[in-house]
């Protein structure tokens, strides 16, 4: 692996024209630009007349596919299928890169020919770029136990994968209601070693309006928690005593973030299951109101103890 590596950019695409240009912009606006730049909408309902012309402008190849409405893992896959690239980095339609993204994350991969997966730290941003907080990976090398306690590779916008490695498993599967990123980087690193890129180099979207977040539905979560634990239960299962335990809290934890806009009584609950299944920072900051934990999160500059 090498700078010279080929890259290829996938990008999803539902109903968010505007920021889908953004985020194509961010991808090639690059200190090392990509080879291939794949952007798939994803059935949307609105015109995306002006993101192919803004796609056709754009100085590096580019590949617009129109597909029916199966959602954003599906449509990555799609994208993968029509790729060339050495490397495949994902990046979600309402999120961008810094410039040097790209680059970070070759250097990563060039300091050591064992890791097939690199990891980004990054901003969680609202809608008008204000931070929120700072979101940073802390485990890099074999986390083929750790990753089934914790999502320690983060959201898709933040990773690079090797071809040879994203080809060895069957790719996201959209038959999962959610956390179908988290699902891959647990097979993924059943195969290879993670790296870290620790420049900032995401900026993550937050919201205010929950439909507008993929991920923003609570119950189809607690759905993808059961069946994710289902399909790797003998991963699970081989785990100790107490790291069971931990991945439990941090299950229960991830229900009672998601519940935060529905209602405090539920995201209690899950608040509280998650400290009787394990005692941690990330289950004790959710008994407490999300403008706090987002300061807190702010001036700790990392998160994920």
């Amino acid at each position: 692996m090498n700078m010279k590596s080929s890259i290829s950019v996938i990008i999803p695409s539902y109903n968010r024209p505007r920021y889908a240009i953004r985020a194509a912009k961010s991808a090639i606006e690059q200190t090392i630009q990509p080879n291939e730049l794949i952007l798939v909408n994803d059935g949307s309902t609105v015109d995306y007349g002006e993101v192919q012309q803004e796609l056709s402008s754009l100085p590096v190849k580019t590949e617009y596919i129109e597909t029916k409405n199966q959602g954003a893992s599906q449509a990555r896959n799609t994208g993968v299928e029509k790729a060339n690239g050495d490397i495949y980095m994902f990046l979600d339609d309402d999120d961008k890169w810094s410039q040097k993204k790209i680059e970070n994350q070759l250097e990563v991969f060039n300091s050591n020919s064992g890791v097939g997966l690199v990891s980004s730290a990054g901003s969680l941003v609202d809608e008008n770029n204000n931070l929120i907080h700072y979101i940073s990976p802390h485990k890099e090398g074999d986390l083929s136990r750790e990753i089934l306690i914790k999502n320690h590779v983060g959201s898709t916008s933040g990773v690079a994968v090797k071809r040879e490695i994203f080809e060895s498993t069957t790719g996201f599967d959209s038959q999962l209601p959610g956390l179908q990123d988290y699902d891959l980087w647990i097979r993924i690193c059943q195969k290879t070693l993670v790296g870290i890129d620790n420049q900032k180099s995401v900026f993550w979207t937050r919201h205010k309006n929950t439909t507008e977040q993929m991920t923003g539905n609570p119950d189809r979560y607690v759905q993808a928690v059961k069946m994710l634990r289902k399909k790797h239960r003998e991963k699970y299962d081989s785990l100790s005593y107490f790291e069971q335990r931990r991945a439990k809290a941090r299950q229960m934890a991830g229900i009672a973030d998601r519940y935060s806009n529905v209602g405090s009584a539920r995201k209690f609950k899950y608040a509280v299951r998650s400290l009787l299944y394990y005692p941690t920072l990330r289950g004790v900051t959710e008994l407490f109101p999300d403008k706090i934990v987002a300061k807190v999160r702010r001036c700790a500059h990392y998160w994920g103890k």
